[in-house]
């Protein structure tokens, strides 16, 4: 389970041979349903193109249930990140 009450954290995951880095803040939206942000960027600058986005970078708000409930914020954001460079990846493969 992963530790909510955490501070800010940057991490960096590789998805098809690419690394990126991870940007996560806990609680940037908070309220009775909290979410947090991760933003995944390019590690260059400028930046480049990366599996979830042509332009380098690309945000996504969790739940924060849904990542307490993860092993751990790393684990969370591969799993996002697998899904949205799938999705990214369907836009251009028609």
């Amino acid at each position: 389970m992963t530790n909510a009450a955490q501070s800010e954290k940057i991490f960096t995951l590789t998805i098809d041979a690419e690394d990126i880095t991870v940007r996560y803040r806990p609680h940037h939206i908070d309220g009775t349903d909290p979410y947090a942000i991760l933003e995944f960027t390019s590690p260059h600058h400028p930046r480049r193109r990366i599996p979830l986005s042509d332009n380098g970078y690309r945000s996504f708000f969790a739940p924060m249930r849904e990542i307490e409930a993860a092993p751990s914020v790393e684990h969370y954001a591969c799993i996002v990140a697998l899904i949205l460079a799938r999705e990214v990846a369907s836009l251009f493969s028609t």
